[in-house]
């Protein structure tokens, strides 16, 4: 990742952009920790990034988990939005992403829950 997008996301160096993801940093934490939780790491989302895009579908759900900022979490077509401290639980299989809904940086939790091994 370029110094330009770590200093846009906040996100320390080590950050990576995953692909399809716009101005969107993460460090993974922790990989499989049991039978439950697939993953878990922290997303730095510059204003106007996310992702990915387009939205996605998959097998694990979502915890998300908002440390800082605001994001929008687009789920089967319909938005919610998130502050500081709020949290939403989303269906892996339900069509899905989570954008930057602030004029300022968010940074976002982000467990991944099933039972199978991480795609």
């Amino acid at each position: 990742m370029s110094d330009t997008n770590l200093k846009k996301t906040g996100a320390p160096a080590g950050a990576v952009t995953p692909p399809a993801h716009i101005l969107f940093s993460a460090i993974r934490l922790a990989g499989r920790v049991d039978s439950q939780i697939a993953d878990c790491s922290v997303a730095w989302i510059a204003p106007g990034g996310g992702g990915p895009e387009p939205d996605h579908a998959h097998k694990h759900d979502h915890l998300f988990v908002v440390l800082s900022g605001c994001i929008k979490v687009r789920m089967d077509g319909n938005e919610t939005t998130l502050n500081e401290h709020q949290s939403i639980l989303v269906p892996g299989a339900c069509v899905h992403s989570v954008w930057n809904a602030s004029s300022y940086p968010a940074k976002v939790l982000g467990i991944s829950l099933d039972g199978s091994e991480q795609e």
